[in-house]
């Protein structure tokens, strides 16, 4: 029963709270001084951020929608996942490339002619 409970306290931190943040303090900075826009900027990310959020699970049928409900752990573990699995993967991929591309010159040095 605790960890259902956990879950779900997560879900919620995750999908509405943490994203809800990130945007009020991107419109908060934005807009110092109009509270109306920043206001209308942070309901337009949001909402835009929870219907992508719920169209992944229509790109990645993971769980049908007969046997669970629109909100039930599984669909939000399964979402919560595919959009975790991608953004490490996104991160991963740049730092594969970034990482040799910046550090490539500590380990360049000029070679001889007998060298080779």
């Amino acid at each position: 029963v605790n960890w259902k409970f956990d879950i779900y306290v997560m879900m919620v931190l995750v999908i509405m709270i943490l994203p809800f943040y990130m945007f009020y303090l991107f419109a908060s900075s934005y807009f110092r001084r109009s509270r109306i826009r920043a206001g209308l900027t942070i309901a337009v990310l949001f909402g835009t951020w929870l219907y992508l959020f719920y169209k992944t699970g229509h790109l990645f049928p993971i769980v049908s929608k007969r046997e669970h409900g629109l909100l039930s752990i599984e669909h939000g573990v399964s979402r919560v996942g595919v959009v975790g699995v991608t953004s490490m993967a996104i991160l991963s991929g740049f730092g594969a490339v970034n990482g040799p591309y910046t550090n490539l010159a500590y380990f360049l040095r000029k070679i001889d002619e007998h060298e080779v």
